[in-house]
């Protein structure tokens, strides 16, 4: 039997990463152009390049075809534009006139009526009250006169026939008197009142064609300003699509934004069958917003690397790390864990289920040494997590793991004896002890080779019970102990704790009858217990939706042998 002893010393835990090699500071130039297209030319890989230099040319035809086309589309609209801006201009001229126009009508009107008001009527009354005064005058005189005559006549002094026509004189002035009495009455009463309400009527209905001429100025205003905003929204438009297309037909000319050495994008591309995703190349497809080349600085570099997700815990930012490249591995260099992701990657096809972080890590050794090294390059990483220096620990192939249980076997004066073991953490070599063995005691470092039928029985013991154990838990409702003939008190060994036997390989048979409620050969429906529906897909060899009893045995087989395993990091025999 080969020995040796546990020992107290010191306690180096690592964790070791698997990367490559990138740039701290690295400029990544992306495709701006919208959709699919071709590298049509691109300068080798390793090339050093200035600012501004030409580094790779995409396809542009189709785009610089659209882009004229889209030319002539602006000049189109440009022109409906200024024309639309002329007739919103002279609209607003027109409207102008117009209601200037119907303004002076309404302040005409206006004026025709104050001047028949205040002068026009006035005039024409006094004109007729001074005709009707010297009508009554004369009328008067005619009468003194006629009277005046008949005394003459009397006398002998007058003709009769004078007399006859101051009489007739008479009455025509009586004529004259009661016309300009008629002429005053009908300009009061009527021509004044027609007038008026002529004059009136005339002045309102102007004052409504002015309210109608604003409004229709103002709604024709409107509908040629929107006119002239709806050409000037789409011009803007046309050329912003011009302006895209001169800047998609630019972009395809990738420039260098900095000096550097060129590197092409072809890291970290997987597809879905696991291979290499598509290179950059030319004459190859890339997509709008993939990467296509990189100008690191290779002064500062840094190695990108996964951890699983059971190892993320033991690390933290300012670990130191040991790296070493596998085109120099003559070579070690200093690391610092700079950053650690905060959200897992997701898995990819097949494994969906795998869940990494994104680990960087610094080189800090000095910039002569680091420019030696190229953007790329695979490199192993040994992160150091812990060193404790008083550490009782045993070598890792002393310690066998079962069913999630440790166990070692110990040379005393009386022989190997079986210890079952409190382990703590355990690097690539050793294992903490916590409880179990003493310090200088001897440990078989091969207990595999010499206790295989006892670690054999020991599996299948441990492994029976654990099987029973949770397919009791699927089963027994809740406040049960446990159900007949399947290792409850008809199966008990008559001890007052109730002790369950210990069996074997014929608990799966067991097991198996007990829950084919319907003995039809096959577990299926409700006869599935819970834990064993969550991985039925895993248990289910023939993806029928039910399970037979190969298929249970099966599983067991695999679960013992899984059990069988060493400790945390590959701890075995």
């Amino acid at each position: 039997m080969v020995t040796d002893v546990a020992y107290r010393g010191p306690f180096l835990l690592t964790v070791n990463l698997k990367g490559n090699l990138d740039s701290q500071q690295n400029v990544t130039v992306k495709s701006a152009v919208e959709g699919s297209t071709t590298i049509i030319s691109i300068i080798p890989e390793g090339t050093w390049v200035e600012e501004g230099d030409v580094v790779c040319v995409l396809d542009g035809s189709q785009l610089d075809d659209q882009a004229k086309q889209q030319e002539i589309v602006v000049a189109n609209v440009s022109a409906s534009e200024v024309s639309a801006k002329e007739a919103f201009d002279v609209q607003k001229l027109q409207n102008e006139s117009d209601i200037s126009l119907a303004k002076t009508a309404l302040l005409l009107a206006e004026l025709d009526l104050t001047k028949y008001k205040e002068g026009e009527y006035k005039k024409l009354l006094s004109e007729l009250e001074g005709n009707l005064a010297i009508a009554k005058e004369e009328a008067l005189q005619a009468k003194e006169s006629h009277e005046f005559n008949k005394r003459q006549v009397k006398k002998g002094f007058v003709q009769q026939n004078e007399l006859e026509s101051s009489r007739i004189l008479v009455q025509q002035k009586e004529l004259a008197v009661d016309k300009a009495t008629e002429e005053r009455k009908v300009l009061v009463e009527f021509d004044k009142v027609r007038t008026l309400a002529e004059l009136e009527s005339n002045a309102a209905e102007l004052e409504r064609e002015l309210d109608r001429v604003v409004l229709k100025a103002k709604a024709a205003a409107i509908q040629a300003e929107q006119e002239h905003l709806a050409a000037q929204k789409s011009a803007v438009l046309e050329r912003e699509k011009h302006e895209k297309l001169v800047a998609q037909v630019t972009n395809c000319t990738l420039l260098a934004p900095q000096a550097g050495e060129v590197v092409y994008a072809n890291l970290s591309r997987r597809g879905r069958g696991g291979g290499d995703g598509p290179a950059i190349e030319e004459g190859a497809s890339v997509q709008e917003r993939q990467d296509i080349f990189n100008l690191p600085d290779v002064s500062q570099m840094k190695i990108n690397a996964r951890v699983h997700e059971s190892l993320i815990g033991n690390l933290k930012l300012g670990l130191p790390a040991k790296v070493h490249v596998d085109a120099r591995h003559d070579e070690s260099y200093r690391g610092q864990v700079a950053h650690i992701s905060s959200v897992p990657m997701s898995g990819s096809w097949p494994n969906y289920d795998l869940r990494e972080y994104e680990v960087e890590i610094n080189l800090t050794d000095a910039e002569s040494k680091v420019r030696t090294l190229k953007p790329g390059l695979t490199a192993q990483v040994e992160v150091f997590v812990d060193s404790r220096d008083d550490v009782l620990q045993v070598p890792m192939q002393s310690v066998v793991g079962i069913v999630g249980k440790y166990y070692t076997w110990v040379l005393t004066s009386d022989g190997p004896q079986r210890r079952e073991l409190k382990i703590g953490q355990s690097n690539d070599s050793n294992v903490e002890i916590m409880d179990g063995v003493a310090e200088r005691e001897s440990v078989i470092l091969n207990p595999r080779t010499n206790f295989a039928e006892e670690i054999a029985e020991l599996t299948t013991q441990l492994g029976a019970e654990s099987t029973q154990n949770d397919a009791d838990a699927a089963v027994i409702p809740e406040g049960a102990s446990a159900l007949p003939g399947a290792g409850g008190p008809s199966a008990a060994t008559g001890s007052p704790d109730g002790q369950r036997k210990k069996r074997g390989g014929g608990d799966v048979g067991e097991m198996f009858a007990k829950l084919d409620a319907d003995k039809d050969g096959k577990l299926s429906g409700d006869e599935i217990p819970a834990q064993m529906q969550s991985n039925l897909s895993d248990i289910d060899g023939d993806s029928d939706g039910a399970i037979s009893k190969a298929e249970l045995t099966k599983a067991m087989k695999r679960l013992r042998a899984a059990g069988a395993g060493g400790p945390s990091r590959g701890a075995g025999g």
